[in-house]
C-alpha cells in the first residue's frame, strides 16, 4: 500500500467541560477522496482546525507531510512577506516534513510561522524557492537535517540575510541545524533577531538562542555563507551569551579570503569568524 502524504497521529484536543477528540487518526493518500462524517459535536470542524493551524492540540499527537511535490504556488504574485509561497505552518506541535520535493514557489518553500513546537524537517530536497528554501520563524524547538537546498532564498527585495537564505531562522530558539547540504543560496544558513515580542500562548520570548548549525556543508560563491545578525533593540547577547554555535560546518567558497561570514553585525572573513569562536574544526 502507498504510503500516506499525510498523517495526523493520535489528536487530541480539550475545551473547558469536554472533550472534542481523543487520539484521533488520519491517513490520506495519492488519489483518494475522503469526507469527514458525523453528528454535530462530532469534532470534524476541530479536526481540521487543527490540520491548518487554527487549533494547537493537546500534548500527545503529530502531523505528518510526506512524499510530496510542491511547487509553482502563488504565482498570482501576493506578498510571500506575510503568506505565500509553498507551505506555511503555524500553532503545531510535533510536526514532522519529510522526503518532499519543494520548488519554483513564489516565497518560502518550507514555513513553520507562529508559535511550532517540536517540529521536524528531515530529507527534503528544496530548490528555487523565494526567500527561503525551509525557514523557521517566532516558534521553538526544531530540528533541520539531512535536506538538501539549493537556488533558494533570493529575493528582489534585498540581498542581506534578513532578505533571506537556504535556512533562515527567524527569532526562534533551541533550533539544530545539521547534516544540510546548502548549494548557490542567495545566503547559506542564517539567523536573524528582530522585535518579535513573546508568544501569546506560552509566554515564551522570540529570540534566537541556542541555535546549534553544526555539519553541514555549504557552497557560496557570493552573499553570506553563515551568520546571525539583530536590530538595534537589543545587545550583543546574541553573539555572546545566549548559546548560539556554528562548529564543524565545510564551506566551498569563491574566494578565500572573502567576507562571507556574518557576526557582530558585520561581514568577516573565515579567519575573524573562527576568531569569534565558530566552526573551530571546520573546513
Amino acid at each position: 500500500m502507498e504510503s500516506p502524504f499525510l498523517e495526523m497521529r493520535n489528536i487530541s484536543k480539550t475545551f473547558p467541560g469536554v472533550k472534542a477528540l481523543d487520539s484521533v487518526n488520519l491517513q490520506i493518500r495519492q488519489g483518494e477522496v475522503l469526507a469527514l462524517a458525523g453528528e454535530n459535536g462530532a469534532g470534524k470542524s476541530t479536526l481540521m482546525k487543527i490540520l491548518t493551524g487554527v487549533y494547537t492540540p493537546d500534548p500527545g499527537g503529530s502531523i505528518l507531510i510526506e512524499g510530496n511535490e510542491i511547487a509553482y504556488n502563488n504565482y498570482a504574485g501576493y506578498d510571500y512577506g506575510w503568506e505565500a509561497g509553498g507551505t506555511k505552518f503555524v500553532f503545531t506541535d510535533s510536526l514532522v516534513v519529510r522526503d518532499n520535493y519543494v520548488h519554483h514557489n513564489e516565497g518560502p518553500g518550507l514555513w513553520t510561522d507562529g508559535d511550532n513546537v517540536n517540529v521536524l524537517y528531515e530529507r527534503n530536497h528544496t530548490a528555487a524557492n523565494k526567500a527561503a528554501g525551509i525557514k523557521h520563524e517566532v516558534s521553538f524547538d526544531a530540528v533541520i537535517r539531512d535536506n538538501v537546498i539549493e537556488n533558494d532564498g533570493f529575493n528582489p527585495h534585498g540581498a542581506s540575510i534578513w532578505w533571506g537564505a537556504g535556512i533562515q531562522i527567524e527569532a526562534s530558539s533551541n533550533v539544530q541545524v545539521y547534516r544540510n547540504t546548502v548549494r548557490d543560496c542567495m545566503n547559506g544558513i542564517a539567523a536573524v533577531q528582530g522585535n518579535r515580542g513573546s508568544s501569546q500562548r506560552s509566554g515564551r520570548p522570540y529570540l534566537v538562542q541556542r541555535l546549534d548549525a553544526h555539519d553541514n556543508t555549504i557552497v557560496q560563491t557570493s552573499g553570506t555563507a553563515a551568520g546571525i545578525v539583530k536590530d538595534d533593540h537589543f545587545d550583543d547577547s546574541v553573539f555572546k551569551s545566549w548559546g548560539n554555535r556554528y562548529e564543524g560546518n565545510s564551506y566551498e567558497l569563491a574566494a578565500v579570503d572573502g567576507k562571507y561570514f556574518q557576526w557582530m553585525n558585520a561581514p568577516h572573513t573565515r579567519e575573524e569568524w573562527q576568531g569569534f569562536g565558530n566552526d573551530i574544526r571546520g573546513r
